[in-house]
């Protein structure tokens, strides 16, 4: 079994291959195993493993996960329906393709909703203070996990569109000035760039 922990967030995974149905049955009830276990132990300490808290998705490419037909996962007594919609791992959006579609759908959502906000507030507000709040509120999402947005450069361009509109929002440029010459003034690397630079820094 191959798990990953961050505080109280456990993932476990176990591998499939897709065209043998056996294989299949096998893995998942090493998974059940697996988790039936720890399940005991807690309850033995006192602790509770929350079923209802947990989801089960299914990763590989389309033409793979046609060919398993996996229903639900049985956990700790509980019987988990296998998801075909993204799910929030530590407030990243994973589909089952893993073309991260879902999260730059999350990321826009959010960012344009702060940008409306600190678009309103912009008379108010002097330059650094519009800074600051791009920062805090827009680019810090854009940052967040974005080494995970490696090799999807077809949707990056929804992302460098929200830090062009920030960029504008900062200079006090209309929504089609050219901003090129603003973002360089700034020192801020292109969305791509930033991406690079976070799996150069790791």
């Amino acid at each position: 079994m191959k798990l990953h922990i961050y505080a109280d967030d456990t993932q476990v995974y176990v591998f499939v291959c897709p065209t043998s149905s056996s294989g299949v049955n096998l893995a998942v009830s090493k998974l059940e195993q697996c988790v039936n276990d720890v399940n005991i132990w807690m309850s033995a300490n006192f602790l509770k493993l929350n079923a209802d808290k947990t989801e089960v998705i299914m990763l590989g490419y389309r033409s793979q996960l046609a060919k398993i037909h996996l229903p639900n996962v049985n956990i700790a007594g509980v019987d988990i329906a296998v998801k075909s919609d993204p799910v929030k791992n530590l407030g990243v959006m994973f589909d089952p393709g893993l073309t991260m579609a879902a999260q730059v759908a999350n990321i826009t959502k959010s960012a344009n909703f702060q940008l409306v906000n600190i678009g309103r507030a912009r008379k108010m507000l002097t330059t650094d203070a519009d800074k600051l709040a791009v920062h805090t509120l827009v680019t810090s999402r854009l940052d967040y996990c974005n080494s995970l947005l490696a090799g999807i450069n077809n949707n990056l361009l929804r992302l460098q569109n929200i830090q062009r509109t920030a960029a504008r929002l900062i200079t006090r440029k209309r929504k089609h000035d050219p901003i090129s010459d603003d973002l360089i003034h700034l020192h801020w690397l292109s969305v791509k760039q930033r991406i690079d630079f976070k799996i150069m820094v790791f």
